[in-house]
């Protein structure tokens, strides 16, 4: 045993301890950190979040309302709440597979897979549903700060939870946010930042100075730099994916930051407690600069993926910035405010402006909403008997009235009710019962009408009477209190007025100045102070004098002040403003009572008698605590003064009914100088982290705190550990490249009975090797009868018996066998086609720890190409290799004792490099066969592989020809009007060279194809429709019909603007041979012309003569059944035939009667089309057409 823990001197250390402590752990407040904290709140109050998904997809999180969502960056907006059972939202995150997470503060955390539409609680392994922070690290592992208990990893959708707490000295961890190197990064409350490259696993400090401590937001740019919002320092930034930190151009203004983010990929943007937000301007101050957002608190900011920005403030405001936060406009703002607060018997009540109120049992997590039928509560007060009361007014008529609650608000009875009355504010003491009351003056038009009284109850609240304040012409009771000596204190809109016979006669305390006088605090000693808009009055002397503390500009329109339990004083102004002051007013302090408090219009300030102090505004309430009022946690284990304890000790202590967290430390001596272990947590039991050493004395205690708060510490606790267990001697510590069975030998220890040995594989000895007994002192030697295995670290241990009790165990010490050569796994052995930006990949050895590349051009490694370290343990990155090159390789490990054997010699060949495309180039339009393609050479090429094809991913290839021996290749048979793509490589023998870039071009319009009149007919009619293929692409055609078959002269008929593929052309003469041709055009291109095609008319008949005076009309033209003919009185046709475009023959009509000088012919057997109807007259023919439809 050490000699600081003597026996006999522990008597004199617990009595000179207990006494230190007396002296000197006091209460205390922790300047450097927030004083206040916002706590839940049953009215949508501020907006807590901003983030956006990969689409830009806007969700907020608004403190008490839930999630919104916009798809319009703010115009709109959806509320995605189903499902969620806590809409006090800390955190909103997507992962890579479109799963929402959300957290919330007294809800746990929740996952939505539908985009928001349907939330579900997560919330099996978690210790508290207080969460702070939420990030995803990508693609889908979710990391959570819950209050006071650290960091928890959440996988498997919330299956799999596991906290890492491993290093981290403060489990209060108000931000997170992942470095781009996949670093995790916290910001702590009060502990500065801590820094993690493994998952989470373990974590160290990056961070920590006076003014780096408490950690409010980060916000990473777009090159990757993490900015970080503090109390106390402004913004701090990291280069090194948190690593390490600086500050980023300090500033005395910008000190307590709220929010981060920026702009211009790398300036950050920043919001403030009580100044708005702030932008750092590179360009023209090199400088932080206030923007349009100015005077009010900022409680988040983000930055959209197309860099518009958005800043929440604190009375629930949303903005928006389109110019790098220079200019600001508002898009949404909070319509329900706060109009009523009391905190009573551990019991919140609140009222809102939208006529409902609440309650709350646990300080917020939870509100109730109070059942007051027809009523809306004003005001909330109680009595020395702890009975609640309220003033309301009626919804329906006007009507107000004084109730009262023995149950705290469950069930209600009505005190007073008067019509056309308002009542104001309460005051009890002992029996006696005041209220203020507002009604209708008798003469409105009259200044001087009464229109406000207070009413007294001696009897508590049966019976009432008026006590005439109005007669003194006020216009308005705002306070109404006791003084220590039972002066009876009403402050008015225009004067102070007491009375020390409970209200029977009134005295004028304070006359009327230029202030509005706003309410009254009362200390222990009978001060009093009366706080006013223009000025803050105190009187020692029950009011008969005052002194004025008149306000700068900064602090007019005092609104409301209060008195601590501990005599502490604090008041507001309308505009967020606190001065206070523990020495009766003597000095005022307007620096530590604001952080952690929003810039916002305050309502109330007050507090209780648990030593809460409350600050109310519109949207938001904010809580403190008198540090005195901190209950003092009581030590549990280990026992005062026990001994024997283990090297790790599990240090239990109780809970308290105030402060959210708990600081403990542990020390070597008993004045707590040297800080062994110090810790915040949430949690009542932990164990050291550090092991402690043998035979010592130790020193433990435990505080609460609340916010900067800092209660009693506990009574100090000592103890002292075991005695020391057997010194190992061999095998080394450490030592390496040991045989398989080892001799064991540990030191001989005084009065031991025997010894226990234990060899395992794993430090914590949970994968035994074996375990072996010895019942001698003088056993301290032994070799096991089996080897170990290769390449394995070992760890061992010896500890002392005596009896049936065991000592602590050894020190573990560790050896490792010789370790195998290593394998290797990629390249392949003998490949081809490995890239010249290649890895080299091998599968680690067992105990390896640096890993020695060896590439060569030769199999001896003589002619070496690369020779040194990989800074991986399982694959190493080249420099860039040569093409179609072989490389022969190999990898040999070692660990701190030195290397291995070279692993097996394996060699690869590089692929061939890509051909370089000539022609034609990419993107060509309208080529024409034939076409040649080139591209550059391969000396080494023994053929050229060419692929084209009529898709980019070469599904459907034209051309897929690999036995090319030169640097080219033409296609005369391509299609027309068709994009392709084609790509070429090189290959030499069996190996085929990488593809060279994809090129495309596209073919022009191709050449019709006749149809009709066939090649080389004869006996065609003089009428004929010509008929060709459709085109792919062509916009119109021109046709060309001619007695020369070169179509240089005798052009019979021609026309370039067709816009179809047929064409009728009459009257052509008998017996004449015809050439015609075709081609396409569109407007960008003309295409090649058909093959000529020829034709030759009938013979002559003899009798043929054309006659166009027998037909009057034939109608309907176009028709779908019927075609009416009407024929002249002159002749009727012998014969009549309809033939189609081809001259075929369809319908034949001979014999009429002579009378048919009107026919109708039923048609509705014909096709769709063109048709000629031939009538056939004893002196000659005549022709007509029509359209069947």
């Amino acid at each position: 045993m050490s000699a600081k823990n003597i026996p006999n001197l522990i008597l004199t250390i617990v009595i000179t301890v207990f006494a230190y402590h007396l002296a000197f752990a006091q209460p205390q407040r922790d300047t450097l950190a927030p004083m206040w904290n916002a706590i839940p709140v049953p009215n949508p109050a501020h907006i807590k979040v901003i983030t956006f998904d990969s689409s830009d997809v806007m969700y907020i999180g608004v403190w008490g309302e839930g999630i919104f969502r916009s798809l319009n960056l703010g115009q709109n907006w959806t509320e995605i709440n189903n499902g969620l059972t806590n809409k006090y939202i800390t955190g909103i995150e997507k992962d890579s597979n479109g799963i929402l997470y959300a957290s919330t503060y007294g809800g746990g955390v929740f996952i939505s897979t539908n985009n928001g539409a349907l939330w579900s609680a997560i919330n099996s392994g978690l210790p508290s549903l207080k969460i702070k922070a939420l990030k995803i690290k990508y693609p889908d592992t979710c990391f959570v700060s819950v209050e006071g208990y650290g960091i928890y990893r959440i996988t498997n959708r919330g299956a799999v939870k596991v906290r890492l707490t491993k290093g981290l000295w403060n489990y209060d961890v108000n931000c997170i946010t992942i470095g781009d190197n996949g670093s995790i990064v916290l910001g702590t409350n009060g502990d500065g930042i801590y820094y993690s490259a493994d998952g989470g696993r373990t974590w160290m400090r990056s961070g920590y100075a006076p003014n780096f401590r408490v950690i409010t937001s980060f916000a990473k740019s777009g090159i990757g730099e993490i900015f970080c919002g503090t109390y106390q320092g402004g913004v701090f930034s990291s280069l090194d994916n948190g690593v390490s930190w600086a500050v980023f151009k300090r500033k005395d203004t910008l000190k307590n930051v709220t929010a981060v983010t920026y702009y211009n990929n790398a300036e950050p943007i920043a919001g403030t407690e009580r100044i708005g937000v702030l932008r750092f301007d590179s360009r023209a101050y090199e400088d932080w600069v206030l923007t349009s957002l100015r005077d009010v608190g900022i409680t988040a900011l983000a930055r959209s993926r197309t860099g518009i920005l958005f800043a929440a403030t604190s009375d629930g405001a949303l903005y928006k910035s389109t110019n790098g936060g220079a200019n600001w406009e508002s898009i949404r703002s909070s319509n329900n405010y706060i109009s009523a607060f009391h905190s009573f018997n551990n019991t919140l009540f609140v009222a809102l402006n939208n006529n409902k109120s609440y309650r709350s049992s646990d300080y917020g997590l939870n509100w109730e909403e109070l059942n007051t039928g027809n009523l809306a509560l004003t005001g909330f007060y109680n009595d020395s008997t702890n009975r609640l009361f309220a003033t309301a007014k009626s919804l329906s008529t006007p009507r107000g009235y004084l109730l009262v609650s023995n149950d705290l608000g469950n069930s209600w009875d009505t005190v007073l009710a008067k019509n056309d009355t308002l009542f104001g504010v309460f005051a009890n003491k002992n029996n006696l019962y005041f209220v203020g009351i507002n009604f209708q003056p008798a003469n409105p038009r009259d200044p001087a009408s009464p229109r406000n009284d207070i009413l007294r109850s001696t009897d508590g609240g049966n019976t009432w009477t008026a006590l005439g304040v109005h007669s003194l012409n006020v216009k308005g009771v705002s306070s109404i209190g006791f003084n220590t000596t039972g002066t009876l204190f009403v402050s008015l809109s225009d004067s102070v007025i007491k009375s020390t016979n409970n209200g029977n006669t009134w005295l004028v305390s304070l006359n009327k100045s230029s202030s509005n006088y706003n309410d009254l605090a009362f200390t222990k000693n009978g001060t009093v102070f009366v706080v006013g808009d223009f000025g803050l009055f105190r009187s020692t002397n029950d009011g008969v004098n005052w002194t004025t503390k008149t306000f700068s500009s900064l602090y007019q329109f005092g609104r409301s002040i209060t008195c601590t339990i501990y005599d502490q004083i604090i008041f507001s102004t309308y505009y967020g403003e606190l001065q206070t002051t523990t020495n009766n007013g003597t000095t005022w302090d307007s620096v530590s009572i604001y952080p952690g408090l929003l810039k916002e219009n305050v309502l109330f300030v007050k507090s209780d008698n648990q030593g809460y102090i409350w600050v109310v505004t519109n949207s938001n309430i904010y809580r403190a605590i008198d540090p005195n009022s901190l209950s003092v946690p009581k030590l549990i284990n280990p026992n005062k003064g026990a001994l024997g304890l283990n090297l790790f000790v599990d240090f239990i202590w109780s809970n308290v009914s105030k402060g959210d967290i708990f600081e403990m430390e542990i020390s070597d001596d008993m004045d707590f100088n040297t800080i062994r272990e110090r810790i915040v947590l949430k949690d009542t039991a932990r164990q050291n982290y550090y092991q402690f050493a043998y035979n010592s004395l130790y020193y433990w205690r435990i505080r609460s705190k609340l916010n900067n708060a800092l209660g009693n510490w506990s009574e100090t606790y000592y103890f002292t550990t075991i005695v020391e267990p057997p010194k190992l001697i061999a095998p080394p510590n450490n030592k390496g490249a040991l045989s398989l069975r080892p001799t064991f030998i540990w030191s001989k220890v005084t009065d031991a009975t025997g010894y226990i040995l234990q060899v395992s594989k794993n430090e914590d000895f949970t994968n035994m090797v074996f375990e072996k007994t010895f019942t001698k002192n003088n056993d301290t030697t032994y070799t096991h009868n089996s080897n170990f295995q290769f390449n394995t670290e070992y760890y061992w241990r010896v500890s002392a018996k005596m009896g049936n009790a065991m000592s602590a165990w050894s020190e573990v010490w560790k050896f490792k066998t010789k370790v195998q050569p290593v394998s290797l796994r990629s390249p392949a052995n003998t490949s081809y086609g490995v890239p010249i930006t290649t890895i080299l990949e091998w599968t680690p050895t067992p105990g390896g720890n640096l890993y020695e590349v060896q590439i060569a051009y030769d199999e001896n490694f003589e002619n070496k190409f690369f020779d040194g370290i990989s800074q991986a343990n399982n694959y190493f990155e080249p420099k860039l290799l040569e093409y179609f090159t072989k490389y022969y390789w190999r990898i040999r490990a070692s660990d701190e004792f030195g290397p291995t054997d070279w692993s097996e010699t394996w060699w690869f060949i590089t692929i061939i490099q890509a051909p370089q495309i000539i022609a034609p180039e990419n993107n060509s339009k309208f080529l024409k066969s034939p076409i040649t393609f080139q591209w550059t050479d391969f000396d080494k090429a023994t053929n050229h592989h060419i692929q084209i094809a009529k898709d980019p991913n070469f599904k459907v290839l034209v051309v897929n020809d690999s036995t090319l021996k030169q640097p080219t290749f033409t296609i005369s048979d391509i299609e027309t009007n068709t994009t392709y793509y084609w790509r070429v490589r090189y290959k030499v023998n069996e190996y085929s060279g990488l593809w060279s870039e994809v090129f495309t071009f596209s073919t022009g319009i191709g050449k019709p194809n006749l149809v009709f009149p066939p090649n080389d007919t004869t006996n065609m009619p003089l009428f004929i429709t010509f008929i060709w293929e459709p085109v792919i692409g062509a916009e119109y055609y021109e046709f060309l019909l001619s007695l020369d078959p070169d179509f240089t002269q005798d052009i019979i008929f021609s026309n370039d603007q067709l816009n179809t593929n047929q064409l009728l052309i009459q009257n052509l003469k008998y017996n004449t041979t015809y050439y015609w041709k075709v081609r396409a055009k569109n407007q960008q291109t003309i295409g090649q012309w058909s093959d000529t095609w020829k034709f030759t008319t009938k013979e002559e008949p003899p009798q043929m003569v054309y006659e166009n005076s027998y037909i009057s009309n034939i109608y309907p033209n176009p028709t779908s059944k019927y075609l009416n003919i009407n024929l002249t009185s002159k002749k009727v046709p012998k014969s009549i035939r309809i033939t189609d475009v081809t001259g075929r023959t369809l319908v034949t009509l001979e014999k009429l009667p002579p009378e048919a000088n009107n026919l109708q012919l039923n048609v509705s057997d014909l096709e769709k089309g063109i048709y000629f109807i031939i009538f056939e007259f004893d002196a000659g023919y005549q022709f007509s057409s029509f359209v069947k439809f």
